[in-house]
């Protein structure tokens, strides 16, 4: 399993380390594992969360 960092979230999504922290309190985005000092993500989970947000939007036009 591959861990992500604040930062390499950030990247991923770009967005600001607040726009994460402030999606993660308001229960949009999932909350990270502190492992010692370190607050990571999981791969599958920032994946999975990706898929859920564009879900709607690849729906779009296929309804017939």
């Amino acid at each position: 399993m591959e861990l992500k960092t604040k930062e390499e979230v950030c990247r991923e999504l770009g967005i600001s380390a607040r726009g994460l922290e402030k999606m993660v309190s308001e229960g949009r985005f999932p909350v990270a594992v502190r492992i010692g000092k370190r607050a990571v993500w999981s791969s599958l989970a920032v994946e999975r969360w990706l898929v859920e947000a564009f879900a709607a939007q690849e729906r779009w036009g296929r309804r017939m």
